[in-house]
């Protein structure tokens, strides 16, 4: 009877320690849970914090995208604009160089077309005075000749001949010296029409030419 007791207490015992062995491991199993489930909730947490970080970051590369996409929609927009502006005032500085170009070569002409008619007018002057002169002093010498043959030669006519040969010395140098500057204007106005080079060497050799016939 007591044996028996004994072995009831101690399948009691075994069942309160099993008892308590349930409950002190349940206990654990729940604490250890709460804390898994703390350690969970806390990186949880830093995930989604994380999560959030990424987010604003992602959000803000792609608001400078966007910032930088337009700006460069705009700088092409300006390049375009600018590239419009500066062949507009191209085409209205060379539209303007032409109307300057076409108007400097209607005023050539017409100073061109002015400078021959007073070289003409000047040219036909001379020569009118050149053949006044000359017709002039060839009536004079044909009238001293009649009167030297008509009647005797005396000193103050030979003085007379001498300076008469003297003038007409001297209109003979004077109708060479307008003949050639006739010349010279002449070849002027051929050549103000050729370029700058030919027309200035030109020119120059004529004004040698003439102001060699002046120095005679």
């Amino acid at each position: 009877m007591r044996r028996q007791n004994d072995l009831r207490n101690l399948v009691d015992e075994h069942k309160r320690q099993q008892e308590l062995a349930k409950k002190q491991w349940q206990s654990e199993r729940e604490e250890a849970l709460r804390e898994a489930r703390q350690d969970a909730a806390v990186r949880i947490e830093d995930l989604q914090k994380q999560i959030q970080n990424l987010q604003g970051q992602y959000k803000l590369k792609e608001q400078e995208s966007e910032h930088r996409r337009q700006e460069t929609v705009e700088m092409a927009q300006n390049v375009e604009r600018l590239k419009i502006e500066f062949l507009k005032q191209m085409q209205s500085e060379e539209e303007r160089m032409q109307e300057e170009v076409q108007a400097l070569q209607k005023k050539y002409q017409t100073e061109h077309v002015a400078f021959q008619v007073r070289s003409e007018s000047v040219l036909r002057a001379a020569q009118q005075q050149f053949e006044k002169a000359n017709n002039a002093m060839i009536e004079r010498i044909k009238d001293l000749e009649y009167k030297l043959v008509t009647r005797e030669s005396r000193p103050e006519d030979r003085e007379r001949i001498a300076q008469l040969e003297k003038e007409v010395a001297e209109k003979e140098y004077l109708c060479k010296r307008i003949m050639e500057e006739m010349k010279y204007f002449k070849m002027e106005l051929q050549h103000r029409d050729m370029p700058n080079g030919g027309g200035d060497k030109k020119e120059h050799s004529g004004k040698n030419s003439r102001s060699a016939s002046r120095a005679r």
